[in-house]
């Protein structure tokens, strides 16, 4: 799913199991690591992020995951990656490949959109036809 959604970009590799992914990432040209959170049922992409931190490389981090604990994505953050759940990486991917990303992720873990709840304030449209029209006369 992944390669379909990169296929318009010439250098993307796609590397099966933790250790071929490290070993790349060792080579220190890799600009953008993509990884599932649980390889082979372990939290292995937590372990490439913090490889990617502690390395001292230019490499950015994006892990994507389905329902995962929240400690799992704090840690993410603080070790400099950035979290996307599985269901909305194919319409987020480009995004991150083509845009200049933040030093630190500061999402919300917890509430991945931030416009979901009531902020407040009332918009024009919300007040009513005749209130308009006894204001106007």
């Amino acid at each position: 799913m992944l390669l379909r959604v990169l296929d318009v970009y010439p250098h993307v590799e796609a590397v099966a199991d933790f250790r071929t992914a490290y070993d790349r990432l060792s080579t220190g040209t890799i600009k953008l690591l993509v990884t599932d959170l649980r390889l082979h049922a372990n939290v292995e992409g937590l372990h490439l992020a913090y490889a990617v931190a502690t390395g001292g490389y230019r490499t950015r981090a994006l892990v994507y995951g389905s329902r995962p604990e929240d400690w799992i994505i704090h840690e993410l953050q603080r070790a400099g990656a950035f979290y996307e759940s599985q269901s909305r990486l194919p319409l987020s991917l480009r995004s991150y490949v083509q845009a200049s990303l933040p030093v630190q992720d500061r999402r919300n873990p917890v509430a991945p959109d931030r416009r979901v709840g009531y902020r407040g304030g009332r918009r024009a449209s919300d007040v009513p036809t005749i209130w308009n029209q006894d204001y106007l006369r």
